[in-house]
């Protein structure tokens, strides 16, 4: 099992509604979470950052993790993200052994 913990600063805290909103009107989240492997995938705004946004994926393994790389949903993040985020951390875990 694969867990990312994904960060987003934006680029102006005002905007992280809109944001949501793109993915969710785009089919970037529901597209993803329909994906063979996708455990989890889940946008969430802390409540003491108004500049972040922060995305919980949890995968299978690593192939259904690259899969999802090479889909339209991902290119259409990529594309989204030019317009509303300034930067991005990942945070990678794998879980070996563990079934999903």
């Amino acid at each position: 099992m694969i867990i990312l913990h994904v960060s987003y600063t934006l680029k102006d805290p005002r905007q992280r509604n809109f944001f949501c909103a793109a993915l969710a009107e785009e089919g970037v989240l529901s597209a993803t979470r329909g994906e063979e492997g996708c455990r989890e995938y889940r946008l969430f705004f802390p409540a003491d950052r108004e500049e972040e946004a922060f995305l919980l994926e949890i995968w299978d393994d690593p192939v259904s993790m690259a899969a999802h790389k090479a889909t339209k949903q991902f290119y259409r993040l990529q594309e989204l993200k030019t317009g509303y985020v300034l930067a991005t951390a990942v945070k990678k875990y794998e879980l070996p052994g563990i079934a999903h």
